[in-house]
């Protein structure tokens, strides 16, 4: 069976469609309505990037590429500006490493920027050579959700708690901003 039929390829493509049309759609919402909306939807996607399965790739054209620098900067900039003082965050990149005391800070306009570019790179993917090479493309979605989209999803998924459940950012929306060039509603 081509691995991009089975139940899991489904699952994440479906994921992945919703929380990019959420993403591309954020201008005809105010940032405090979309943010709850985008919490579940990344939690959808974090679970069916879980559920992928680990493969070797088929051919040697498996390339985990990346996305153009001034894609991710248009997202980046918009989402910056629309989070305004719930953009950035503290984190803790690793939960073991017991020698690092530095504060270190996330940012959720650069979650969702690096996220949209490593799924929507992994859909262009499936779309120019999934029918050839479909081992290749699971390999790509795969190695992308482990080696980098996974960490920003579940940062993004820890500040959005926050912000929802402890800071109450939805309940003042006055204090986002608004997306670049729109007017939300």
């Amino acid at each position: 069976m081509n691995v991009l039929q089975t139940p899991a390829a489904t699952n994440f493509r479906t994921a992945v469609r919703a929380y990019c049309a959420h993403v591309e759609s954020r201008q005809s919402i105010s940032p405090a309505v979309w943010l709850p909306r985008v919490h579940v939807l990344l939690v959808e996607l974090y679970a069916a990037g879980l559920q992928l399965p680990s493969i070797e790739p088929g051919s040697e054209n498996a390339n985990p590429e990346y996305e153009s620098q001034g894609d991710w900067q248009r997202l980046f900039d918009d989402f910056g500006q629309a989070f305004g003082r719930w953009n950035a965050y503290r984190l803790v990149f690793d939960p073991y490493d017991t020698e690092e005391t530095e504060a270190l800070y996330g940012s959720l306009a650069d979650d969702f920027a690096e996220i949209f570019g490593d799924v929507r790179r992994g859909e262009l993917h499936e779309n120019e050579r999934g029918d050839a090479f479909p081992n290749d493309v699971m390999w790509e979605w795969r190695f992308a959700f482990e080696s980098h989209w996974s960490r920003h999803a579940t940062s993004a998924l820890n500040a959005l708690g926050s912000l929802q459940f402890q800071q109450y950012a939805t309940a003042m929306p006055e204090s986002f901003g608004t997306w670049t060039g729109a007017s939300a509603t």
